[in-house]
């Protein structure tokens, strides 16, 4: 007899076992049917006992909410919870060759208070044979998929081999519409041995990520992009309906706390495209992943926290950030990353996308190999060659496809377009504060990546209280950066210049603590160059190889209060305590700079080279400061009388 609405409520309290409605769980019988039939019952709560499932993922089920066909094996009812033992595994079954659409074991759709608990959900990938082509590469086959539902749970369970992502979270089940799933809670759930992501939400808002493990992405048959840990993906790119403004597909308001995300062959964590915010990621130990992934990728999204995680030994960055705003990187511990490849501790990067194409139309559309926009995104472009009206202009972009957008201006007067480009956002409002950095190649880096330079610069940019031992090049490394703050921090035994910023403006270098700078390319101790009106101000720098302080074609720079002791260790008597270099109007004022070692080292305590006109150098303590002088003054109009104490 079907069961009326008013049925299943009067047994929305009750419990219902599978075994009784025909389910034998002996691993080799298609329990598919039966399970249904006692889901279909409308009991409140559905006890899977000891027992291997075996379902089939492939079966057509309808959307209560679209009346679209979703494949799934289990489709679970509002107000439902599934309580499989510790011993209980859904199994999926074998594919026929070809067979490959999107699906999922558990398929949770339109439909709200779901709770899974307990158990596992094994994937048939074990069954399956390295190479194969698919009509999605690879197929989407998930362990649970949640679309278009609220307030659900997953708590406790074990999801391993599934061919597409362990658990995936997205607004409706066909993409037709985009209404988000909201309030998911992962509870100490371990996704592992996917082919494409351990976890994947593409459509969820105000949701958590608690403790867990999602790990070995591709581990057994190397996977597919994006082959990661977790990935909060809204699905800008997929959907022209979102991507043009008019959809609401996003990911926001989600927090990971205490996860294990391990072993993936790509990424860590991702957070990507212009509709993914409010995120926090708190707590989590997050290593060892290889191939092409580092711990932690943060691409065009804002609103970003990332504070208390220990990232240890994967291949690239640390933690790798781009054209991002309003995020806060603090009190993370990074240590043994990049063990094959050059790469940083954190990046901070305002790299742009290459354009291939602008088109003399109204209103222009230009063509990029791949961008994260979406409508009424405000871009900049530069170093255009061919149609130069356009650089160093911000426009309001329209969603055209993946790859192309419009930028709302006429251009069939401009000149035509002949080659390169770079189309960026806004990169800005970052703070890295208080991390442990330990890193190959460069401790904490700062820059655009265009050249020649153009875009947006990054600005408003703290990075304090950072601790960065051994790196392999700069302990800090900063390019075309407006508003710049780099104070506090402990820089040891870095190869090159222990802080460098160059082609920046604004900047303040107050406070730090420089010691080891030693067998790179450009020892020194701090390096600020092409970035005029700065502060250099209260650091102390010892045993820099090269000079302690080099200030190269920066004007009106403040040098101020600064201890330098020991520089020129490379070869002695060359290189100066403080080096100023074509750099005018300049305030070189209290600084304390001294040789303690038992053989001369610096050339000179202060050298002000031709070209530095202007400078005021007063109140320095010089005493035993330069082999061969305690100031070299080699500038137009240097005021170097009053109070430097040289003898």
């Amino acid at each position: 007899m079907a069961l009326t609405k008013s049925t299943n409520r009067m047994m929305a309290g009750s419990s219902a076992n599978v075994k009784d409605f025909g389910a034998t769980g002996d691993g080799t019988t298609d329990d598919t049917v039966a399970i249904q039939l006692a889901l279909d019952s409308g009991a409140g709560t559905i006890v899977f006992p000891d027992g291997t499932y075996l379902v089939n993922p492939l079966t057509s089920r309808t959307d209560p909410a679209t009346s679209g066909i979703v494949r799934t094996a289990l489709m679970p009812l509002t107000d439902q919870k599934l309580v499989l033992s510790n011993r209980a595994t859904l199994k999926e079954t074998a594919f026929v060759n070809g067979d490959d659409p999107s699906c999922s074991i558990i398929g949770i759709f339109s439909v709200t208070g779901v709770s899974i608990e307990g158990g596992s959900i094994l994937g048939n990938s074990l069954g399956e044979t390295a190479g194969r082509t698919y009509v999605l590469d690879p197929p989407a086959h998930h362990g649970i998929h949640i679309g278009n539902s609220g307030n659900i749970r997953v708590e406790n369970t074990r999801i391993t081999m599934c061919w597409g992502d362990g658990i995936t979270v997205s607004y409706i089940a066909d993409h037709a519409a985009t209404d988000n799933s909201y309030n998911v809670s992962i509870i100490n759930v371990t996704c592992g041995d996917m082919e494409r992501n351990a976890l994947s939400m593409v459509g969820c808002v105000d949701s958590e990520i608690i403790g867990g493990a999602f790990k070995d992405t591709g581990r057994l048959y190397g996977g597919a992009s994006p082959k990661g840990g977790i990935d909060l993906e809204p699905n800008v790119l997929v959907s022209p309906l979102i991507a043009s403004g008019t959809g609401t597909s996003k990911v926001e308001n989600i927090t990971i706390t205490g996860a294990e995300i391990s072993g993936n062959k790509d990424w860590g964590v991702q957070l990507l495209n212009r509709k993914c915010k409010n995120i926090s990621i708190v707590g989590c130990r997050i290593t060892e992943h290889t191939a092409s992934g580092g711990g932690m990728r943060i691409d065009k999204v804002e609103h970003i926290t990332v504070t208390g995680n220990t990232f240890f030994n994967s291949t690239k960055d640390g933690i790798w950030l781009n054209q991002s705003k309003h995020v806060n990187i603090s009190n993370n511990i990074i240590k043994g990353n990049d063990i094959s490849t050059a790469g940083t501790g954190i990046s901070i990067r305002g790299a742009g996308d290459t354009i291939t194409n602008i088109t003399q139309a109204n209103p222009a559309v230009v063509t990029v190999t791949s961008h994260g926009y979406i409508t009424n995104d405000t871009i900049d472009i530069s170093n255009v060659v061919g149609m130069v009206e356009v650089n160093d202009n911000n426009f309001i972009i329209t969603y055209i496809s993946p790859t192309s957008f419009s930028i709302g201006v006429d251009s069939t007067g401009y000149t035509a377009y002949a080659s390169a480009g770079v189309s960026s956002l806004e990169c800005k409002d970052i703070n890295v504060t208080g991390n442990i950095v330990t890193a190959k190649i460069i401790g904490i880096a700062v820059d655009t990546l265009n050249s020649p330079v153009g875009g947006y610069p990054i600005t408003d940019v703290m990075v304090s209280g950072n601790a960065i031992h051994s790196s392999g090049d700069i302990g800090i490394n900063t390019w075309n950066v407006t508003n710049l703050l780099i104070e506090g921090n402990k820089v040891r035994s870095s190869e090159d210049c222990a802080i460098r910023v160059y082609n920046s403006e604004q900047c303040v270098v107050n406070d730090n603590y420089i010691r080891d700078v030693n067998t790179g390319t450009n020892r020194y101790g701090i390096e600020l160059n092409a970035s005029p009106r700065s502060q250099v101000n209260n650091n102390f720098v010892y045993q820099a190889d090269y000079h302690g302080i080099l200030i190269g074609s920066s004007d009106e720079t403040n040098v101020i209060g600064n201890y330098i002791q020991d520089c020129s260790r490379a070869t002695t008597v060359t290189y100066n305590g403080i080096h100023v270099s074509t750099s005018d109007d300049c305030n070189i004022q209290s600084n304390k700079i001294r040789m303690k070692a038992s053989a001369p080292l610096h050339k000179y305590g202060i050298e002000i080279t031709a070209g530095s006109d202007n400078c005021l150098v007063t109140n320095n303590f010089l005493k035993n400061s330069g082999n061969t002088g305690a100031l070299q003054d080699g500038g137009v109009g240097t005021i170097t009388a009053a109070g430097n104490k040289v003898s």
